[in-house]
């Protein structure tokens, strides 16, 4: 970080941040160099950051940047951070999306009030590197589920289309997908004829989907919660809305049952992986499968 700089590239004379700024306010602008006399950097002046450095410094300009090893490299290195909130969200960028790498991220997910200070700042980050990056972090089922809803399924999300990691009325449709492959998706599925196993902690929902062709599949997909409190919240809260319109959206690993090709289990291990899309449209009651 430099506090001050030169205004000549001998080196002469010094002036500080608030000084530079001044002129900058009053229509003077010319370029400021780096105390250090074995670096070109050209030096802007900055206001600060209340967060970062709430007092006024230099930054060196992205045309002209501080040698390897400056001592007076800015305080807030642009680049820097923004490498490293890459690096942090690999992933979960539209240009290298992976619903893997959302379900990992999901998991990683503490809540607030249980979070520690360390864990805390975690939680936080996303808002922060979407600042710093300028672009959207898909982190989150409900992020991943309003990106997707006015997309089409044949856009690619990553390296993949969305209609390959996502199951729902248009994906089993298109892609006639009579048997669900083993591997991680975002699940959409109506929560219309719901059960529940409590001392098994399981929801189970049908999903009867009929084809084109005229074939009918029933699907059974069996979500194990490894809370018992997050169930009970869960339940509690789906079989108010079981004869509704709602659909209940998920990020899990899609495991078969016993082998059975319309039959699938998947683990619910955090309450972030749940996205609950509420209806309040009652379905008709010969509508239920």
């Amino acid at each position: 970080m430099a506090e001050y700089a030169y205004t000549d590239k001998l080196r002469t004379k010094t002036i500080t941040p608030e000084e530079a700024l001044l002129e900058r306010s009053q229509g003077v602008f010319r370029d400021y160099y780096c105390p250090n006399p074995n670096c070109d950097a050209i030096l802007a002046p900055v206001k600060g950051d209340e967060n970062k450095h709430p007092n006024p410094f230099f930054r060196a300009r992205k045309t002209k940047k501080h040698v390897e090893g400056c001592d007076y490299k800015a305080y807030y290195d642009e680049e820097a951070a923004n490498e490293a909130a890459r690096t942090r969200n690999a992933g979960l960028f539209e240009s290298d999306f992976s619903i893997e790498a959302l379900l990992s991220r999901i998991l990683s997910y503490v809540p607030p009030e249980s979070t520690s200070d360390s864990q805390r700042g975690v939680s936080r980050s996303i808002e922060e590197d979407e600042k710093v990056i300028r672009e959207k972090i898909i982190s989150s089922t409900a992020k991943l589920y309003k990106y997707c809803k006015f997309r089409s399924i044949s856009e690619t999300l990553g390296e993949r289309q969305i209609k390959e990691f996502v199951i729902d009325d248009e994906t089993i449709c298109d892609t006639y997908r009579y048997f669900i492959k083993e591997g991680t998706y975002m699940l959409n599925v109506p929560v219309l004829g719901m059960y529940y196993i409590p001392d098994k902690k399981i929801i189970g929902l049908k999903y009867t989907k009929d084809f084109l062709c005229g074939l009918s599949v029933d699907y059974r997909i069996t979500l194990h919660f490894t809370s018992e409190e997050f169930f009970r919240d869960e339940t509690s809260l789906l079989m108010k809305f079981r004869q509704t319109r709602s659909n209940l959206v998920f990020v899990s690993t899609v495991t078969k049952n016993f082998g059975d090709d319309k039959n699938y289990h998947c683990t619910i291990e955090n309450p972030a992986q749940l996205y609950f899309v509420q209806s309040d449209e009652l379905v008709p009651n010969d509508q239920e499968k």
